[in-house]
């Protein structure tokens, strides 16, 4: 596949490529260019071009092609869910419920853009101003450059680019290099639903390179990044040195409460799909599950009895597999030495903990304690579950609270004042009763507090960020 800049498929002006490999076999699936420069000026150059006729185009216009689209990507479901596997290294199940929520987010995105209105404040509230009448709208804010990762790339893009592109904004996707096909394809399909080519491009290569130089950009007025916190820090700088505005959804510890009175058999099967889906590759999965002591031996022993029934292997070659490979090797081992690390600081290995075949790593049970930094600030994305004791309802809100993230958590449990005392205590953008933080539905206001984001994600939410507020004041006007 090639990058779409101008609504053409184009090579690098140097004719650089990389190789996309699927990350369960190890095969080249296709290359992809490596971007220069140049090519990103271009694709600059041509957004300012595009900007200044999107921005005019009437809402229900603009509506009408998201509609479009949702239609086009309804009808190439199998065919993006399979490019999606293929490259993701997912389980089929999983890229084809991807594909299947990014509809959803269309169909929300659409709906939503009909009521994004403004206020008109009270004439003769305020002295001075009694005969004025003042009113609100919403404008486009420019460019946006919509930094994609790796993990849900369907679903993630869809959340950054329809809403900027409802709100009159021009964007240009930055896919991650591990996953930039689906991504592709999704812009060949907003494009055919009637997207100017001047309008929405994408370009691949490094992150690093390209990331830098349209993050430092002036022209660029909106940088929607989801990714780690250090990620996020680095275009944070970068963005700072023209005010561009960021919505930044980055990374997570969170935390899972299992309260004594929880229904085991229940908290069990979600603490494991909670983190099992897409191999514990997701910024809002439970990465900390944090037990009553009077129920943790037994909590441990059903879990490590459901998680020796779970098949690990290559998705696209079983069917029946429950877990596939993480994204790259570099990746796997970046999650052994963590567990390793873990180890050395005084963790109990319940089981797992091996890693095989490059990039496979076997679903993890290690018991922690507070003071290591996997219950604290060390984000581990992979299949491990760090398992916490605590004797109290305050303790456990404390031990939830140890992080400088605050994404998204849940809690377990019957007694409902304890069941809020944690939700309310909880330091983080949500928290699920009764489930876990892996939750998120189209409407909710999506993201964390402290060094998990900033900006929200999600119907309304989306659009007011993607978007300005302008007053407008008929002075005196009888």
């Amino acid at each position: 596949m090639k990058m779409i800049i101008n609504g053409q498929k184009t090579d690098a002006s140097n004719k650089a490529v990389f190789d996309v490999i699927n990350p369960a076999n190890h095969r080249v699936i296709d290359s992809v260019p490596f971007a220069t420069p140049e090519d990103i000026e271009l694709a600059l150059q041509t957004a300012e071009k595009g900007y200044s006729k999107w921005a005019n185009t009437p809402l229900c216009d603009r509506a009408d092609v998201m509609k479009k689209f949702h239609v086009l990507l309804k009808e190439h479901l199998d065919e993006v869910t399979d490019i999606l596997a293929e490259e993701s290294g997912k389980v089929r199940q999983w890229a084809y419920d991807e594909v299947v929520r990014g509809c959803g987010l269309v169909e929300a995105f659409v709906e939503a853009s009909s009521y994004v209105g403004g206020d008109t404040f009270a004439q003769g509230a305020r002295r001075g101003c009694e005969h004025d009448l003042i009113l609100t709208v919403r404008e486009p804010l420019g460019i946006v450059a919509a930094i994609v990762p790796f993990n849900y790339p369907v679903e993630i893009m869809i959340h950054k680019v329809v809403p900027a592109l409802l709100m009159g904004n021009a964007v240009i996707v930055k896919p991650a290099s591990d996953t930039p096909l689906a991504n592709i394809r999704c812009v060949e399909l907003l494009l055919e639903a009637g997207v100017p080519g001047d309008v929405l491009q994408i370009i691949t290569g490094g992150g690093g390179k390209i990331g830098n130089i349209l993050t430092s950009d002036p022209r660029i007025r909106m940088v929607a990044v989801t990714g780690s916190t250090a990620v996020g820090r680095q275009i944070a700088a970068n963005a700072s040195a023209h005010l561009t505005h960021v919505q930044f959804e980055l990374g997570g510890n969170d935390s899972l409460v299992i309260l004594a009175d929880a229904d085991l058999d229940e908290a069990v099967e979600n603490t494991i799909s909670s983190r099992l889906v897409n191999c514990g590759q997701t910024c809002c999965a439970t990465k900390r599950v944090i037990v009553d002591n009077k129920i943790k031996d037994k909590f441990v022993a059903m879990l490590v009895e459901k998680m020796s029934m779970l098949k690990i292997g290559d998705p696209r070659a079983d069917s029946t597999v429950d877990c596939g490979p993480l994204i790259s090797a570099s990746a796997a081992q970046g999650v052994k030495a963590q567990v390793e690390h873990t180890i050395a600081q005084g963790g109990k290995l319940i089981c797992g903990g091996n890693l095989f075949n490059e990039n496979y790593f076997e679903p993890t049970i290690i018991e922690v304690t507070p003071e290591m930094d996997i219950a604290q600030n060390m984000e581990i994305f992979g299949p491990v579950w760090p398992i916490l004791g605590f004797d109290t309802v305050d303790e456990a809100i404390e031990i939830s609270n140890n992080t400088e993230y605050g994404l998204s958590g849940g809690v377990y449990g019957k007694d409902m004042k304890s069941l809020l005392k944690v939700a309310r205590g909880m330091r983080t953008g949500a928290c699920i009763i009764n489930g876990s933080g892996n939750y998120r539905t189209p409407d909710q206001g999506f993201g964390g507090y402290n060094q998990s984001g900033i900006g929200k994600e999600g119907a309304m939410y989306s659009l007011h960020d993607f978007s300005e507020m302008k007053t407008i004041v008929f002075h005196q006007s009888y």
